[in-house]
């Protein structure tokens, strides 16, 4: 390839590239700057910033090592949504969480852009071409579109790193050393895997292994140097893969997903018309105006991945260099994006359940819509490379064809496939002007609701906006690829032109996705919140498990505000944990809870379908108020009568107060002891489960059971002072005799009990919370929690930082006795030092 011109000369040429990329972020992420903001993207409110606030909040008092808000309390190391691991989120040790998280973006996005612009250019690709990888990447679906899932968007920004230093490892220049490429490789992968997702950590594989396949013959003698980079990084990243790896042997992931969990949200087929016109089946990026369509296809009602066009340039390029066999890794990008649609299909792929069965790991995975990602990443480079090649054909120059001389013959394919989608958009916009009818059936069969005469009109009124949008941008992209093939337009021009075309598409597409609130508005408490009594216990809600979930659609007021508050609104669990609450028995959305904590609410579960029953279990668990959703009709009634002015302020669900509610430490008058939890559940719901007077016990903990557990009087004991820090509690007691003391919180073998030097048994109950035996008289009971694989990961992470800090002073000390002929090897350049 001939060598690119760069982006400006002279002196600032530096700092040209970084400026403009920092120009061109801003205009997606500036929102986040303002530090009164709050990022509320679609799962931020209700999952990632509540568990964020909570790792701050506990690391505040201590060693964050349990979480008491959620799931009646669940170890919180080993879970790595709560970037408790990964340094960079420490940022919400120091700034308010919200704005630590906005910062956390904003960096990643960053390291996103930065990253992509250093792989483009190692690829061949001049600074222009760089620069649109680097906006394709950090501002369209590679990243943007995934900040709902927060740790996967921060995966994603070391992406372009990892394939960066693979190919500096896997193809040096002559005499060149890979030692830094090697460590650069190894901290991306490290970070990769801190932040835990397993999707993320097989696309990172699959990408390496498309660029160790894309040349067998040169690469596969390199592979002991990435094999080792990766085992260099498993050792760097043990703090938080031992702890994980051991809380999901220990969650219903161990025993691997059934066929339905592992092929929930698979990619439909009929997607393939938004990587043209990204907004065919409505707009998914803002769900609160209620202008989406694609209700019947996707799985849950909803897409995972909102938004997946690239830019129609960039995609059209793609697709062109694909079939051009001087463009640099080629064949890399084709099995990126073969192995992405693959998997990405899911269920609806005949060969994916092959995958399943007998692929390792494949089983563990779910939502398989996230493997598209692969063929986005590959899409993005694959196009800038080709805007590249076209650049460069325009400059050459070959005196014995004048007729080519100055012509992009690499704009023919992408300039005739522009051409063919400026037809197809403009049959839609016919479609949309002269057949409103046919637009009105499409809109009844994907919507989520029945529509009314309104909704339909802005349904026309939308579809009809968005065609004139795809006929505009295909035009723009038919227009540019047609100069580069036919005009002596200035090589400057057409670079300026596709960079803003690009960052115009996305923007127009994307920018929806960063969405702010104030965090006074936000945050400000519910209606509900104010009925609670100050000194409420736990909550639960009935949310997860009911299967009729009817909202009331209002359209006064800030759609924004009121789709955003929604979750604090209905005080869901999680998203109320930002108002102080906590929850027990929350469904596991995550499959990641612990054993006990699952057999917990599989319990609840059978328990349910006995109302009195489940007022007392849930009491157990000291749940003061339950949060119930309202029904349909319920709904419509009080809307009627609150009529059109106040129908905003109509709350979906209810409190009910548990007249059963037990203080989460208390002592009982006894307990039984039971061989296992099958027969203690059993045992337990014969006798109407009377927990406020008598506890059954399962005996399978490690301490060793007694033959007798007290029976005594409930005035026999009595708590004289609780303090809670989370993963440790101090609880004073007066009891006349041994007694039995619940502590309503999630049983797990990694508590511990002690009054002074005396360790007292611990022991899990047929509703999955603890009880301690402890002695007769006045003293203090003191439990922690510690999680011993936590300690291994860190022992295990802090040795290899000691042997690399070792190997590298060793041969820096080896690189001085050496001097002149170490100084030039461990040179990144391979070219002799000029003479002077």
């Amino acid at each position: 390839m001939t060598p690119a011109a760069p982006l400006g000369s002279g002196r600032g040429r530096a700092l040209r590239v970084p400026l403009l990329l920092g120009a061109l972020l801003a205009l997606f992420y500036a929102p986040l700057a303002d530090p009164q903001a709050v990022l509320a993207t679609r799962d931020m409110v209700e999952y990632h910033l509540p568990m964020r606030t909570a790792f701050a909040h506990l690391a505040s008092v201590g060693l964050p090592q349990w979480d008491p808000f959620a799931h009646g309390g669940q170890p919180l190391l080993s879970n790595p949504n709560y970037g408790a691991l990964y340094p960079l989120s420490w940022l919400a040790l120091v700034f308010p969480p919200a704005m630590a998280l906005n910062l956390l973006v904003l960096l990643h996005a960053g390291l996103a852009a930065w990253g992509a612009f250093r792989l483009a250019r190692r690829l061949g690709a001049g600074a222009s071409a760089a620069v649109l990888a680097a906006v394709a990447y950090a501002c369209g679906p590679t990243f943007l579109a995934l900040l709902h899932t927060l740790t996967i968007a921060l995966a994603m920004s070391f992406l372009p790193w990892v394939m960066e230093f693979a190919l500096a490892v896997l193809d040096p220049a002559p005499g060149q050393r890979t030692r830094r490429a090697w460590y650069g490789l190894s901290f991306a992968l490290t970070a990769i895997l801190i932040l835990g997702d397993p999707l993320l950590v097989a696309m990172t594989l699959v990408t390496v292994a498309a660029f160790v396949l894309g040349r067998p013959r040169a690469r596969l003698l390199r592979l002991p140097q990435i094999a080792g980079a990766f085992a260099f990084s498993i050792a760097l990243a043990a703090i938080q893969l031992v702890p994980m790896l051991a809380r999901l042997a220990d969650s219903p992931r161990a025993a691997g997903l059934d066929w339905r969990q592992a092929t929930s949200w698979s990619l439909p087929w009929q997607r393939i018309a938004e990587l043209f016109f990204p907004r065919f089946f409505g707009d998914a990026t803002r769900p609160e105006l209620a202008l989406f369509f694609g209700w019947g296809i996707h799985d849950r009602d909803y897409p995972y991945l909102v938004w997946i066009g690239v830019g129609l340039p960039l995609l059209l390029l793609s697709l062109a260099a694909w079939l051009r066999r001087d463009t640099p890794e080629r064949a890399t990008w084709a099995l990126m994006t073969l192995a992405g649609i693959f998997l990405a299909l899911g269920r609806h792929n005949p060969l994916y359940q092959w995958a399943w069965s007998y692929l390792p790991g494949v089983d563990k995975l779910r939502f398989p819509e996230k493997f598209l990602l692969l063929a986005l990443t590959a899409a993005v480079f694959a196009g800038a490379l080709g805007w590249q090649r076209l650049l460069d054909q325009r400059d050459e120059r070959d005196p014995a064809n004048p007729e080519r001389r100055g012509r992009a013959l690499a704009a023919e394919l992408p300039a005739a496939l522009a051409a063919l989608l400026v037809l197809a958009a403009l049959g839609l916009a016919l479609l949309a002007f002269f057949a409103p009818q046919l637009i009105a059936w499409f809109a009844r069969s994907h919507a989520g609701l029945p529509l009314v005469d309104e909704t339909l009109q802005r349904a026309l009124g939308f579809y009809r906006r968005e065609s004139l949008l795809a006929i505009g941008f295909a035009l723009a992209t038919l227009a540019l690829f047609a100069a580069a093939r036919f005009t002596r337009a200035p090589r400057r021009r057409l670079e300026g032109a596709a960079i803003a075309l690009v960052a115009l598409e996305l923007w127009t597409y994307g920018h929806a996705l960063v969405r702010t609130l104030p965090a006074a508005a936000l945050f400000a408490p519910p209606r509900l919140a104010r009925e609670l009594p100050p000194r409420a216990l736990r909550l639960f809600s009935d949310e997860p498990y009911r299967r009729d979930k009817t909202e009331l659609v209002v359209t006064a007021g800030n759609p924004r505000l009121r789709w955003a508050r929604a979750p604090l609104e209905r005080l869901d669990s999680r998203a109320a944990n930002l108002l102080g609450y906590s929850y027990a028995l929350d469904k596991d959305y995550d499959l990641s809870l612990t054993r006990s904590a699952a057999r917990a609410v599989r319990f609840y579960e059978q328990v349910r379908r006995f109302p009195e029953l489940e007022l007392h279990l849930l009491g157990a668990w000291s749940v003061s108020h339950i949060v119930e959703r309202k029904s349909a009709e319920e709904l419509l009634e009080e809307a009627k009568r609150l009529g059109p002015t106040l129908a905003p302020s109509i709350s979906p669900v209810r409190l009910r107060a548990n007249p059963f509610a037990l203080p989460p430490y208390r002592f009982v008058a006894g307990g039984l002891v039971f061989p296992d939890a099958a027969i203690a559940e059993r045992a337990a719901a014969r006798a109407h489960l009377p927990l406020n007077a008598r506890e059954f016990l399962i005996a399978d903990s490690p301490l060793p059971p007694l033959p007798v557990l007290p029976s005594g009087r409930l005035d026999d004991a009595r708590m004289v002072k609780v303090v809670d820090r989370g993963s440790e509690l101090r609880l004073t007691y007066a009891a006349r005799h041994a007694a039995l003391l619940v502590v309503a919180a999630t049983y797990d073998t990694r508590w511990d009990a002690a009054s002074g030097e005396q360790k007292l048994p611990v022991y899990e109950t047929a509703a999955g919370y603890m009880a301690v035996l402890v002695p007769a008289g006045e003293g203090e009971v003191r439990m922690r929690f510690r999680d011993p694989w936590v300690s291994l990961g860190a022992a295990i992470t802090a040795t290899t930082i000691l042997v690399a800090f070792w190997f590298a002073a060793r041969s820096r000390r080896r690189c001085h006795t050496i001097a002149p002929p170490c100084r030039r090897s461990s040179s990144s350049s391979s070219t002799p030092p000029s003479s002077a």
